[in-house]
């Protein structure tokens, strides 16, 4: 049964966004802008919002 359960949806999109925080600092070091992981954060959002619709209970 699919059911909007967003449990799952919020786990992952907090995983995604520590990682990208974790790394953070290792982008900057190599001279990109914090703007990339702006950038990544977003789309991860965009890509994952549908998903979080149809999660399987």
């Amino acid at each position: 049964m699919l059911t909007n359960n967003t449990g799952p949806a919020k786990l992952y999109l907090s995983i995604i966004y520590d990682v990208i925080e974790s790394i953070r600092e290792l982008f900057l070091d190599e001279g990109l802008e914090d703007r990339v992981l702006d950038d990544l954060r977003h789309v991860s959002y965009i890509l994952h919002k549908p998903a979080s619709f149809f999660i399987k209970k």
